[in-house]
């Protein structure tokens, strides 16, 4: 939190209690009190009246300021700045002066503007295209930072450094769990045997084919139907420990995006890779504080002087939502464009997490679907002995939506964030567990879209 001045502006020319983030009014509470002696020596009450000044417009960003105002009579006005709109001045009505922070009256009154505060820090985040932006050209002239105006780029500091990281807990990795998924995968071609160094029995077809060993002898291993392959032919695997979060509040204020490349970042849009810095490791998760669009693809502003190309990244917008969204209940949308599942209850978002959906052409098909069958474990297999084929033993937490398509754990890759199912919605190990739970006992709904299409809403 900062005390600064606010300038021109007539009717809000005084101190002014300036807070970044949501989380900045709560860890700066205390102060409020202090603050009230540059304030004409009066505190707000919990009771208030907001008139906009002018109208509020759909979302904006950015600072929230308090400041005596003459123009209001004995009131306060509330200034909100935003990163891209002037700023927006309300009328806050005093009805009576108070003591002391700790009243019931005061804390309802912070209760109060800290839901306000949540609502007008509503994610807005659109691309703007590169002619827009005079800096891309020259991102190193004078009044330019970073590829930003150096006045909206400054701006976008304070809430960088308020708000690093997003505000988000990650799902609970059970790793004894994870660890009971370990198989080993089938090399293709692999020949059967009728004994350790017997007879050729047959052969393992092409595809994907995964098995347990049930017993070892002389370089070779035991299987469920008690034929043997080598040992050189199997290849250990390990089930991915990735998983998604669960949003701390309700609201939520930026988009965010995990890298799904380990990547390095440029100082600006489109601008050359910083090799000098240390690249960020895939499955990190960052907030998207800017967007701007250079030639096909859009630059994220992942952190100061830090920006990364949409390829790099899966992205999560809260401000999107597919047209067929249901406005209550539990529901899941699977974004096929971002790779990002998000499970609902009602507009809420209960949990985020990558996913890896069908790769042309076994691709998971869009729509709306209600999930009618539910497998805590279940064995997969399809196409045996072509390219394609699959053969996948106990595969946990299945959940079908759309004939034999689903949501499942996998345990035999760890390319979340990547088209390459033969059509299933596939999820880590841990959050196909959580998801199960959270949807065990009650109808799910599942939308399949693309947000690339989709308007902001």
């Amino acid at each position: 939190m900062k005390v600064q001045k606010i300038a021109a502006h007539e009717e809000c020319s005084a101190v002014a209690l300036i807070l970044e983030s949501r989380r900045d009014f709560v860890r700066s509470a205390r102060q409020l009190w202090s603050l009230t002696t540059k304030l004409n020596k009066h505190a707000l009450s919990a009771a208030l009246t907001l008139t906009p000044q002018p109208p509020l417009p759909q979302a904006v960003r950015g600072g929230v300021g308090i400041c005596p105002s003459p123009a209001y009579g004995r009131g306060f006005g509330v200034r909100v700045t935003s990163t891209n709109k002037p700023p927006v001045y309300f009328r806050l009505r005093r009805l009576r002066t108070i003591n002391a922070l700790h009243t019931p009256r005061t804390l309802s009154m912070l209760g109060i503007l800290l839901t306000l505060l949540s609502l007008l820090t509503a994610p807005l985040i659109a691309p703007a295209h590169a002619q827009d932006n005079p800096c891309l050209g020259n991102p190193t002239a004078a009044g330019c930072t970073h590829g930003l105006p150096t006045d909206q780029y400054n701006r976008l500091l304070a809430i960088m450094t308020a708000s690093p990281t997003p505000q988000m807990a990650p799902i609970a990795v059970d790793t004894e769990l994870v660890h009971a998924f370990t198989f080993y995968r089938v090399i293709e071609g692999a020949q059967k045997f009728d004994a350790p160094n017997g007879n050729v029995i047959g052969a393992v077809g092409d595809g994907l084919t995964f098995v347990s060993i049930y017993g070892r002898q002389d370089g070779f291993a035991k299987m469920r139907d008690g034929t043997w392959l080598r040992l050189t032919d199997l290849e250990k695997t390990y089930a991915s420990e990735f998983s998604g979060v669960t949003p701390k509040s309700a609201a939520i204020q930026f988009p965010m995006a995990w890298i799904v490349q380990t990547s390095l970042t440029a100082e600006y849009p489109g601008g050359p890779l910083q090799q000098q810095n240390p690249s960020i490791k895939r499955y990190s998760l960052v907030n998207i504080y800017a967007a701007v669009r250079v030639g096909d693809w859009d630059w994220f502003l992942i952190a100061p002087g830090q920006w990364i190309e949409q390829r790099k990244v899966s992205k999560f917008d809260p401000s999107l939502l597919p047209a067929e969204a249901p406005t209550s209940g539990n529901w899941v949308a699977v974004d096929l464009y971002e790779q990002v599942m998000v499970a609902y209850e009602g507009r809420i978002p209960k949990a985020i997490s990558l996913v890896s959906t069908g790769a042309p052409p076994l691709n998971t098909n869009e729509g709306k679907f209600t999930v009618y069958q539910r497998l805590e474990l279940t064995p997969l297999r399809g196409s045996m002995g072509e390219a394609d084929g699959y053969s996948l033993p106990n595969v946990p937490y299945a959940m079908f939506f759309d004939g034999e398509i689903g949501f499942h754990g996998v345990y035999w890759h760890d390319g979340f964030g990547f088209r390459r199912s033969h059509g299933c919605v596939n999820l880590s190990i841990s959050d196909a567990e959580w998801l199960f739970k959270w949807a065990a006992g009650k109808e799910l709904t599942v939308v399949v879209w693309n947000s690339y299409n989709t308007a902001r809403r």
